[in-house]
């Protein structure tokens, strides 16, 4: 991954088009230009043509006229004399421009750029793509690259792949797509491994002209593919992904993927403590959930989510029901399903009557089910407990596990294979076959599994494991029903929404749109301190007011619980004392009500530059950042999500009654933090951050105590 990629702030590139990008993967003549017996590239590449068996028309380029592959060749693509669809370009940096302007020459429109030393390759290399992306304009050439491998299309048999590739691959309903041509081979390699197959494999390199979410866009058309599977090191256009992303849903078809390239968004918005809370990652993390895409975090899990889900697509409301014939296994995939919140109901009455029917009189009918070893050699004992199981209502996904290998021969095991087989497509597409660790399956392994009828195997309890947890995620998400756009519409930000807006500014603001604020004053002198905390009622909080200040505690800037005007006279002094050493132009304090007792919370909403505003929760005061203990979302929120965020913190119980705490109003807090996070989508672009810190909570007692509002041309602060 080069920096160039993962910092980048470049604006999306134009779009091409559906159509275009689906005229290049079907290409129905291609053109190899470079093609030369001396260069292990064009060995690869005119080998792939008759592995993939390639039914089109090949044409080979050689600027000397010098024969390669044991055929004839020609000197320029406009010597060809037909049409061509595809210009593979296996030549030199320097020879790329001449190649593309003579395959446009001969009405080419479309490109496979092998070629590194773009923008990968520092300061020159950049240069020269932006001059390589100007000439593709200029000829109206649709390219793939430079600095990947390509494309291979295994469902209508049509490469424009540059490097070797696994032998064999199996052909099936999973794409893979990566901006690593390395790495797409891995995962198409890892997934013939083990018995998935693939319908597409490309690798879009540096992204001249066509980046991963064009051929993402066709691919989630075609009704060959049920599953997109991506590997990214960025996605420079939000917008256009989640529209993608929109469209699969309808479609029922998931996108799994791993995103890399964590930064730290903490650097842009270190103003807030907010800022600090929440990464660049946990932004996107949280914006690919709320469009229902699976993030994984490895690529055997990218591949074996994206193989569960080719087999099984959605799967109904429920959880696991798993039997085998290993209690061991069994205990290993009851702890992991709970560690991973995988639901493994108890069985319904009827079922296990059906079970004990069947089964020895000493089985306990439980979820995970043991088969046990006496089971091993009897037909019904194998197949009428998965498929009662199959039946519970409370199951949603069938797996047998136990088994440490798939068949390698045919024989005895086979037979046991064929009876496993016949209780998991009971239930269609809903059954697995869990082996117990990850290993090969081979072509021999996997033909004897095809004969046996079974219909889905993952090789490996925690990969698998892992795999049904995102499928039930996904699954579940698809079933919601999901809010229309909560935005407040046109961005409202006020005329004056200039720099850093401290704490009586901020509560005067989040006052008038309707959220709750404590009780305060801002006061100029420690006369109209007193006067301020005799109406307001003591103990108050005294907290200095100065232009640039945000974190007052940190230089002396406030004084808690105080009792009586001497105290509040005395604070009013130190605090303004305080400021005025650090350099800060003193407004004067804010005089406030003391909350005591309850909990603190802090409510923040930063704006990452690509994909909008996100909503940060969690303990609040000083243990904001000490802790981390938060969740986030992208906005908008709703109040039921609102309220999801809370239950994922851990310090949750402390909101719930823990050990004599009043029980919060969950409905008034997450109504609240919905409402702030509306108010903070309404101002648009122009906002950088809002933070309450904190939002103090108690029974029914909602109420902000502290605020800041960062806008978008804001400095660095005076102090703090």
């Amino acid at each position: 991954m080069t920096a160039s990629r993962l910092f980048s702030q470049d604006p999306p590139v134009p779009r091409l088009g559906r159509e275009r990008v689906r005229a290049l993967l079907t290409p129905r003549s291609v053109v190899l230009v470079g093609a030369s017996d001396r260069s292990e590239w064009s060995v690869m590449t005119f080998g792939a043509f008759a592995q993939f068996g390639y039914e089109g028309r090949l044409h080979l380029v050689n600027r000397r006229g010098a024969s390669a592959h044991g055929r004839s060749t020609v000197t320029s693509c406009t010597d060809i004399g037909e049409p061509v669809d595809l210009a593979i370009l296996l030549v030199s940096n320097e020879a790329t421009a001449d190649a593309l302007k003579d395959a446009a020459d001969a009405g080419i429109h479309a490109a496979v750029l092998l070629g590194s030393g773009f923008a990968e390759a520092g300061q020159d290399g950049q240069t020269a793509q932006r001059q390589l992306a100007e000439l593709a304009r200029d000829l109206d050439m649709a390219i793939v690259g430079p600095n990947g491998h390509g494309f291979a299309n295994l469902v209508d048999r049509a490469p424009g792949w540059t490097a070797f590739a696994p032998d064999p691959v199996l052909t099936g309903p999973v794409a893979l797509l990566g901006q690593s041509g390395s790495v797409t081979l891995t995962m198409a390699d890892f997934a013939a491994k083990h018995a998935i197959g693939i319908s597409h494999m490309i690798g879009t390199g540096n992204e001249v002209n066509l980046d991963l979410l064009d051929f993402m866009d066709c691919l989630v058309e075609d009704e060959r593919v049920r599953v997109l599977a991506v590997f990214a090191e960025s996605i420079r256009d939000p917008g256009f992904f989640r529209e993608i992303a929109a469209r699969t849903a309808e479609l029922a078809k998931p996108i799994v993927i791993l995103k890399v390239g964590a930064s730290e968004l903490a650097a842009r918005l270190a103003l807030t403590h907010t800022g600090a809370l929440v990464g660049n990652d946990d932004v996107i993390d949280r914006a690919m959930a709320a469009a229902g895409v699976i993030r994984v975090s490895s690529l055997e899990e990218l591949i074996f989510t994206a193989g569960l889900l080719a087999h099984t697509g959605p799967l109904p409301e429920g959880g696991l029901g798993l039997a085998g014939m290993s209690g061991g296994i069994n205990d290993v995939v009851a702890d992991r399903a709970a560690a991973l919140g995988i639901p493994m109901p108890e069985f319904a009455d009827s079922t296990k009557a059906h079970i004990r029917a069947h089964m020895a009189q000493f089985a306990t009918v439980q979820n995970p089910f043991d088969l046990t070893g006496g089971a091993s050699m009897n037909q019904d004992r194998q197949i009428e407990p998965l498929l009662a199981i199959g039946r519970d209502p409370g199951v949603a996904l069938l797996a047998y596990s136990g088994l440490p290998f798939a068949p390698s021969r045919p024989g005895p095991v086979s037979e046991y294979y064929r009876w496993i087989a016949e209780g998991l497509r009971g239930v269609g597409r809903r059954g697995v076959l869990l082996l117990n660790m990850v290993g090969t399956i081979d072509p021999r392994q996997h033909a004897l599994l095809e004969a046996a009828g079974v219909p889905h195997t993952v090789p490996g309890v925690e990969y698998g494991l892992q795999a049904i947890s995102h499928a039930m995620w996904w699954s579940g998400w698809l079933r919601e029903d999901r809010p229309g756009d909560l935005a407040a519409g046109p961005p409202q930000a006020p005329p004056d929404a200039v720099g850093v807006w401290p704490e009586a500014r901020a509560l005067t603001f989040l006052q008038e749109h309707g959220l709750p604020v404590v009780p305060w004053r801002l006061v100029a002198d420690g006369a109209q301190a007193v006067a301020a905390a005799e109406q307001i009622g003591f103990p108050v909080a005294v907290k200095v007011a100065a232009d640039g200040v945000i974190h007052k505690s940190e230089l002396g800037g406030v004084a808690l619980g105080l009792r009586t005007g001497a105290e509040v006279l005395d604070a009013f002094e130190r605090v303004t004392r305080a400021a005025h050493a650090s350099g800060a132009e003193v407004r004067g304090v804010v005089v406030a009500a003391m909350r005591e007792g309850g909990v603190e919370l802090i409510a923040g909403v930063v704006r990452d530059p690509q994909w909008g505003p996100a909503l940060a929760v969690g303990l609040g005061g000083t243990q904001a950042e000490a802790l981390r203990d938060r969740s986030v979302r992208t906005l908008p929120v709703t109040e039921r999500e609102a309220g999801r965020m809370l239950a994922e913190l851990r310090g949750y119980p402390l909101l719930c009654g823990f050990r004599g705490l009043a029980a919060a109003d969950l409905g008034l807090v997450s109504a609240t933090l919905a409402r702030f996070g509306r108010l903070a989508s309404a101002q648009g672009p122009s906002l950088r951050s809002m933070e309450i810190n904190p939002l103090y909570v108690a029974g029914d007692r909602v109420e902000i105590l502290d605020a800041v509002l960062v806008w978008a041309d804001a400095e660095a602060p005076q102090a703090g």
